[in-house]
């Protein structure tokens, strides 16, 4: 386990940050990785295993969700929001990377994000 004490702000003079690899620990569920292999072909390999990694932590469930969400909008440019913060924020992180790529803006996210 590796830390490093940094400055963040004027409030704290130092935080601890542990960093940890728990990526082994949890798997992408088969039926999400499915769906993605759906949009790999339209994305670059690095954003598609970006794109995967963030399915990582979430219930199989919830994976398949933010997959089959990511899949429409790739290809239809829908945007879905499930109403949990913590999955709201991984989805519009994820239609901003893909937007970026595809050379498109997303100036009405911000409504979902405030």
């Amino acid at each position: 386990m590796k830390t490093k004490k940094v400055p963040v702000t004027k409030y704290a003079d130092l935080v601890v940050i542990v960093e940890q690899d728990r990526s082994k620990d949890y798997h992408t569920a088969s039926n999400a990785k499915r769906l993605m292999m759906c949009v790999y072909s339209q994305l670059s390999a690095d954003l598609w295993q970006y794109l995967v990694g963030m399915l990582q932590g979430f219930s199989e469930e919830m994976q398949i969700e933010i997959a089959d969400d990511i899949l429409d909008f790739t290809n239809e440019k829908i945007v879905h929001m499930t109403g949990f913060p913590s999955v709201d924020t991984v989805l519009v992180t994820c239609y901003e990377q893909i937007a970026k790529e595809k050379g498109y803006k997303l100036s009405d996210l911000q409504y979902y994000i405030d």
